[in-house]
């Protein structure tokens, strides 16, 4: 079973062929990224991570720097904004955490008609859920603030993370389908190893936290640059 579309030219506007390689319409569940996928949380992980540095006297990073530097965790993205220096890396990542669980969702937002996405999926019977690297703590408060209870499960960062499939077999087991039955959608070089590690369906997104030219350079396929696009597809395979 492919889980990479072999035409990358006008993706939108791939034809029925290119979908029946892929045999997509036997999906049965749909796994979101947050970060950068259905969420745009950049402003206030940027805000927690800069209130941490300037309390250790450290330089602050821009708003383009977070966005290269998150996707696989908190304490990941600490070490990038610190030029992965150890030293003080525990001090800053424990007021970061402290000071983001008290403000997660100040100015964090949903990406525009990401609702309907997902709610059409539901509608559907599908499977749907939230696979994350964040602490799932933290993911659960947010993504049920955001989404409610539209979600049939959201898993976070217990001490396994992505690119690891642990997860993804985990849902495959709960839920008694197969990977090939499975599209995990998400928007930077940690989920494509994760769709290549778990050997499930993948799809990516450039309107999150990585360019387009970035997805394509890994070999990421097929790349949606809106939530328009990615609904087009999904309404084509489900």
């Amino acid at each position: 079973m492919k889980f990479i579309l072999e035409n990358t030219n006008n993706l939108p506007n791939f034809c029925v062929n290119d979908i029946i390689s892929w045999v997509l319409d036997m999906i049965k569940a749909v796994i979101f990224d947050l970060d950068g996928t259905i969420l745009d949380t950049i402003y206030d992980l940027a805000n927690s991570l800069n209130y941490s540095l300037k309390k250790y006297n450290k330089d602050i990073i821009t708003l383009d720097e977070a966005k290269s530097f998150v996707g696989n965790g908190i304490k990941n993205l600490c070490l990038k904004a610190l030029k992965n220096n150890n030293d003080d890396l525990d001090l800053v990542y424990n007021e970061m955490i402290n000071h983001y669980y008290k403000n997660y969702n100040v100015d964090t937002k949903k990406y525009e008609y990401i609702d309907n996405v997902i709610s059409y999926i539901k509608n559907k019977g599908l499977i749907v859920g939230v696979l994350s690297n964040k602490k799932e703590e933290v993911l659960k408060k947010l993504v049920k603030e955001q989404f409610e209870d539209i979600f049939d499960f959201v898993i976070g960062d217990k001490g396994i993370r992505k690119p690891d499939p642990y997860n993804i077999n985990k849902i495959k087991d709960l839920y008694n389908i197969k990977l090939d039955e499975i599209l995990y959608i998400g928007d930077s070089n940690v989920d494509f190893e994760t769709v290549k590690n778990a050997k499930c369906m993948g799809a990516f997104v450039s309107y999150g936290y990585r360019s387009y030219d970035e997805l394509k350079t890994i070999g990421a396929n097929p790349i949606f640059k809106n939530v328009n696009e990615l609904f087009d597809f999904i309404k084509k395979i489900i």
